[in-house]
This record gives C-alpha cells, structure tokens and sequence, in this order.
C-alpha cells in the first residue's frame, strides 16, 4: 500500500505543478494581450486625431467636388454627343472628374460609418 500511496501522491504533486504553470502561463497571456490592446488602442487614437486634422481639407474638396459636378453637367449639356466621343482629352477630362467625385463619395461614407 505504500507504493500506492506514493505514486498517488507524486501525482497530485504533477497535477498541482501543472495546474500552477497553467496559471502563470494564463496570467502572462493576458498581461501580453493587456499590452497588446493599450498599444493599439494609442495608436487607433493618433490616427484618429491625425486624420481629423484633414477634415477641412475634406469638408473643401467635398464642396468643390459639390461645384464641380454642377458646372461639368452644365458643360455636357453645351457638348454634343459626338463631339465628347471624337475628342479623348475631353473624355479623359470628364472620367478624371467622375472618378474624383467617386473617391469624395466614397470617403464621406467611411467617415459616416466611422462615427
């Protein structure tokens, strides 16, 4: 019976061993991930505030692009349909136009879900 005892003893003492390793090796996880969230947290902040610095800048080119639009419809409506399709620096000029107004469009909808 001694040895028995013994063994359930020695086992105990692993099971005990490996639940306090269990333990510390828990505890370091979370001060890492503790860490690891304050970081990224600091830095979602200074893009935050390094990207609000531009919202004038935004608030402008998004009523510029609001000008813009007007005065491009009203210069298509001078334009004929033929001569938009034989003349590509014009037709360059107005997708360079449409694709500028699709970025602002696009920007101000990630602005809006962000907050």
């Amino acid at each position: 019976m001694e040895t028995s005892s013994l063994i359930i003893a020695i086992s105990v003492a692993v099971v005990a061993l490996a639940l306090v390793a269990l333990i510390i090796f828990l505890i370091t996880v979370l001060v890492s991930l503790k860490r690891t969230l304050d970081s990224t947290q600091e830095i979602c902040q200074d893009v935050e505030g390094k990207l609000q610095a531009f919202d004038p800048l935004f608030r402008i080119a998004g009523r510029a692009s609001v000008r813009l639009e007007r005065k491009s419809k009203r210069f298509k409506h001078y334009v004929e349909e033929e001569e938009e399709e034989d003349d590509p620096a014009l037709n360059t000029a107005f997708e360079a136009a449409e694709w500028a107004l699709i970025g602002l469009s696009l920007w101000r909808k990630i602005r809006a879900r962000r907050g």
